[in-house]
């Protein structure tokens, strides 16, 4: 990204539009509703080839017969074979939206590294830290991606952002929020049940007597900062 940037310096001149942000709790339909936004030719998503293969830039002529989608798609069949009930949780295509907080990890600062293990140290820290620069970067990578692919103005997802409105806002004073909700009861359930089998993917320990606690610990201070905000 940053080598595309000292090519095409002018890059930093894109102006992002909105964006329009999808939040709630996890598990709320965020994805049933960012993918219907999607379906509005005026919006531009972040989609899932994309936002894990984003240079070089993406161009309104290939972007639907890029040869990353078919990379992407390969990816997404073989994790869906190898974890079969993925496929029930959160199912996604490689041309489908997908969350954007994939950027704000891209400067180690998202709440989506919980999924993969047990890490308290670093959960209490990346939920207090100053996220500014991801926000930054957030923006940067939205520049490079429209480019060559508009149109500006940009929907976005993730519940994350919950966490963090003030620093979004003040990267995108412009932004709107569409905000799902649900019983948070069914909400945590299912939550727990999604985290403790993505641990499984990578460990054989057994997190579920503390992701409970642990995840409503987060959630009900992502609400607490919603509100306040």
């Amino acid at each position: 990204i940053e080598e595309t940037y000292k090519a095409y310096p002018e890059i930093a001149d894109q102006v992002v539009d909105g964006p329009v942000f999808v939040i709630g709790l996890p598990r709320t339909g965020t994805t049933a509703l960012s993918q219907l936004v999607a379906a509005d030719p005026q919006m531009r998503s972040l989609r899932a080839w994309e936002s894990g293969n984003p240079v070089p830039p993406p161009e309104r002529a290939t972007e639907h017969s890029d040869a990353r989608i078919a990379a992407a798609q390969a990816g997404l069949d073989y994790m869906y074979t190898t974890y079969p009930q993925w496929a029930a949780m959160h199912h996604e295509t490689a041309e489908t939206p997908t969350e954007c907080q994939d950027l704000l990890g891209m400067e180690f600062k998202a709440e989506h590294f919980d999924g993969m293990a047990y890490v308290p140290a670093y959960s209490e820290w990346v939920m207090n830290c100053d996220m500014t620069s991801a926000y930054a970067w957030h923006h940067r990578v939205l520049k490079l991606l429209q480019w060559k692919c508009p149109p500006s103005l940009w929907h976005l997802k993730t519940p994350v952002h919950m966490l963090y409105l003030d620093a979004l806002v003040a990267e995108y004073p412009n932004a709107k929020f569409l905000w799902n909700h649900r019983d948070p009861a069914r909400v945590l359930a299912s939550v727990c049940s999604l985290i403790a089998y993505c641990r499984t993917w990578v460990s054989d320990r057994d997190d579920r007597p503390t992701i409970g606690e642990e995840q409503l610990s987060i959630w009900a201070e992502a609400i607490r900062r919603a509100i306040d905000f």
